[in-house]
């Protein structure tokens, strides 16, 4: 017969893990959303979107860890890219689309995905701040998501909460570098050159002389 272990009743140690299992981390701020109304109404919305989905669950804990080890993770290409071989030598870019709503979300998704297509150049992965899942699940592709400005209940400022979210993609995704959303939901116009430029410039192609 197994039992199933019990949790002892000592506070776990800041930062640590508690005898359940749970980080230290996520219990303060659990805790921290008991006591702030605006955060506790985003994080429904944001679980309530990903309960079921293991992947989505996740990333809806990565929303509040801007501190602890950043795990270095695959990343898929997306559905404009399906059947392309060794996808896995394309450059990962972050598209930062943090201030858009989930109409605009929708525009950059289909710029990114035609962009994408034509190029066949580049991996994006999103940063959002709605939990539009379904709507970039739609595209295959991969989605971070954070706590919406107008929730922000900490000290801290909310861009730096963002920055820090941005420097942990870059790491967890070895990506290239980071393409803004203007706030007609349209891509900066930079980084979209760069993005084009990826049509013709693929330096992770073997070349012959």
């Amino acid at each position: 017969m197994i039992r199933r272990r019990e949790p002892s009743s000592g506070a776990p140690a800041s930062g640590g893990a508690s005898s359940g299992g749970a980080p230290g981390w996520l219990q303060a701020t659990a805790r921290t959303i008991r006591n702030s109304p605006r955060l506790l109404a985003a994080t429904d919305r944001t679980f309530g979107a990903v309960q079921g989905n293991r992947t989505l669950v996740d990333i809806a804990t990565r929303v509040f860890a801007w501190d602890g080890a950043v795990p270095v993770v695959f990343l898929h290409a997306g559905r404009p890219l399906r059947g392309m071989a060794e996808v896995e030598r394309l450059p990962i870019i972050v598209i930062d689309a943090v201030l858009l709503d989930a109409a605009r979300v929708a525009h950059v998704l289909r710029e990114v995905s035609i962009l994408q297509e034509r190029t066949r150049g580049f991996r994006p992965v999103f940063l959002l701040s709605v939990p539009e899942f379904a709507a970039v699940r739609a595209y295959g592709y991969p989605v971070e998501l954070v706590v919406p400005a107008a929730d922000w209940d900490f000290e801290r400022p909310w861009p730096e909460y963002v920055a820090e979210r941005l420097a942990m993609m870059l790491a967890r995704y070895r990506a290239w570098t980071i393409v803004g959303v203007q706030d007609d939901g349209t891509l900066e116009p930079g980084g979209r050159r760069l993005l084009e430029v990826l049509e013709t410039y693929r330096p992770w192609e073997a070349r012959t002389i």
